[in-house]
C-alpha cells in the first residue's frame, strides 16, 4: 500500500499551548481508515489544520506522495486540494447562499472551466443526495442535512484524503448512522479516511487502525484489538474500552469465545454466538 501523506518530526506550538503536537512521525497509507482518538486538547484537530495546510508546522517535514510540501503558495494550494478537511461544526464551513452555490465555490476558486464547476457540484450533489435541495438556503437546512453539504464541499474540490473532524457531533443516531454510511461509501469509492472523534465503540468496529493521542504526542498506533489490549495505557491517558471489546472479554472468560476472537460490532457478535456449538 503506498504511502499518501507522511508527516516527519512535525512539531506545532500554539502562543498558549508549547507542545501542540511533538515530533511527530507518521504514515496515512492510500485506502487507509483511520481513527484518531485522545481526550480534549489531545493534538487532534491541530493534527488536521496541519495535514492540510490551514497551520504551518514551526519544526519537520510534510510529504505528500513523496513531494515535500513548502509553505510557498502553490505547494499548500497543490496540498489543499489534495487533502480535504470537514468540520465539527457545519455552520463554521456553509458560506453559500444556497446548496449549489455552497459547494461551487471551491472549485470556482481553483479558476476552473464553468463546465468542469457544474459537473464537480453536480456529482457531489448526487453522492449526498443533496440534488433536490440544490435551491434551498444551507441555513434552512437539518443538521444531518448540514453535514452532508460540508462533505458535498470537500467533495467537489475531488481530494484524495478526507479528514473529518467529530464528525458525529451535533447528530442524532438515524444521522449518525447516515454519515457512517457515507462513509463506507466514500471508502468503497477509492477514498481514504480520517476520522478524530470521542465515539470509542464508532472506531472500534469502523477504523483499520487507530491513532492515540495524548498532550501532544503520539503514544500509539495499532489496530483496533491490538490498542484496546492494553489496559494500562488506556488508564494513563483516559480512554475507555469499546463496548464490544468487554463484551469479548467476558465471553472469552467464559470459554464461548476462543482467545482472540473479539467482536467490533454486533453483527460480528452474532455470528460468533451463531457458531457456537
Amino acid at each position: 500500500m503506498d504511502t499518501l501523506l507522511e508527516l516527519k518530526n512535525l512539531n506545532f506550538s500554539y502562543d498558549e499551548q508549547p507542545n501542540a503536537l511533538k515530533n511527530l512521525n507518521l504514515k496515512i497509507k492510500k485506502g487507509e481508515r483511520l481513527a484518531v482518538i485522545g481526550n480534549n486538547g489531545a493534538g487532534k484537530t491541530t493534527l488536521f489544520l496541519c495535514c492540510n495546510g490551514v497551520l504551518q508546522h514551526q519544526k519537520g517535514k510534510i510529504l505528500y506522495e513523496g513531494k515535500e510540501i513548502s509553505r510557498s503558495r502553490s505547494d499548500l494550494n497543490f496540498l489543499r486540494q489534495r487533502v480535504g478537511i470537514v468540520f465539527q461544526d457545519a455552520n463554521q464551513q456553509l458560506i453559500g447562499s444556497s446548496v449549489e452555490s455552497e459547494i461551487s465555490f471551491g472549485p470556482m476558486n481553483l479558476r476552473l472551466p464553468k463546465g468542469e464547476v457544474r459537473s464537480r457540484v453536480s456529482k457531489a450533489m448526487s453522492l449526498m443526495n443533496l440534488t433536490e435541495l440544490r435551491k434551498r438556503p444551507p441555513h434552512y437546512l437539518s443538521g444531518g442535512e448540514k453535514k452532508r453539504l460540508t462533505i458535498a464541499d470537500v467533495l467537489a474540490m475531488l481530494p484524495e484524503l478526507i479528514l473529518f473532524d467529530e464528525p458525529t457531533a451535533f447528530l442524532d443516531m438515524q444521522n449518525t448512522d447516515m454519515l457512517e454510511k457515507v462513509l463506507s461509501d466514500l471508502h468503497e469509492k477509492g477514498k481514504t479516511l480520517v476520522v478524530s472523534t470521542h465515539d470509542i465503540d464508532f472506531a472500534y468496529r469502523w477504523a483499520s487502525r487507530i491513532l492515540l493521542f495524548h498532550k501532544g504526542e503520539l503514544i500509539a498506533d495499532d489496530t483496533p484489538s491490538a490498542l484496546f489490549s492494553r489496559g494500562e495505557l488506556l488508564s494513563e491517558t483516559g480512554v475507555r474500552r469499546p463496548t464490544f471489546y468487554e463484551m469479548g472479554v467476558i465471553l472469552q472468560r467464559k470459554g464461548l469465545l476462543e482467545r482472540g476472537q473479539n467482536p467490533r460490532s454486533l453483527e460480528e457478535m452474532k455470528r460468533f454466538l451463531d457458531a457456537l456449538p
